[in-house]
């Protein structure tokens, strides 16, 4: 059976190589994965993917999360019930979280998400570029590299047994000369909080 991954923020993951990219690439960039949603019109593609079912019952869910939390492992979780469990992970730019003096530095963590826009957005980009002003395209693109890079980041602090991550870095990079592909990267520390 073909593997439909979940549609995020207009974005897809890679599950050969874990490459996040737009849903509408034909290929993965990196290993050339093909994308089974290329020939599936945009309006008919969530009810393709077979990693979510929006009629799990409340049984099913809490099965779900005592398995991933007994485990520390997210795969073969629903990406809904993913998000539930890694929002609980709290994050901080700072050394320490001011209300916890005590936790145990487990080890660094990093993700990133490179991000590109098509051809069409890029000319828009550009446009932007020589007329100047605030590039509202560009704006959502990072946004949701940041938003995407972050939820991974969780994933693995979640994974080595974290509740918390401090010293939290978000860097963003042009990726191509064009400025139509960029890599947001985000690390900080993983702890266990007391």
């Amino acid at each position: 059976m073909q593997e439909f991954p979940e549609i995020i923020n207009e974005t897809i993951k890679c599950p050969q190589c874990g490459t996040i990219m737009g849903e509408d690439y034909s290929n993965c960039p990196s290993c050339m994965w093909e994308n089974p949603y290329k020939n599936i019109p945009k309006s008919e593609r969530n009810t393709h993917t077979n990693k979510y079912d929006a009629d799990i019952s409340e049984e099913q869910k809490e099965e779900f999360k005592k398995k991933a939390i007994s485990k520390r492992n997210l795969t073969d979780i629903p990406e809904s019930i993913v998000n539930e469990i890694i929002s609980s992970i709290k994050m901080t730019t700072a050394s320490k979280f001011s209300h916890h003096i005590e936790y145990d530095e487990i080890d660094i963590v990093c993700a990133d998400c490179v991000f590109g826009m098509n051809a069409i957005k890029g000319v828009l980009v550009e446009t932007r570029d020589i007329l100047g002003g605030r590039s509202g395209t560009v704006q959502k693109y990072l946004r949701d590299a940041r938003n995407i890079a972050i939820s991974e980041l969780k994933k693995d602090a979640f994974e080595l047994g974290a509740d918390g991550i401090i010293d939290v870095d978000i860097e963003y990079c042009p990726a191509s000369e064009r400025g139509t592909m960029f890599i947001v990267k985000v690390s900080g520390t993983a702890v266990k909080l007391y």
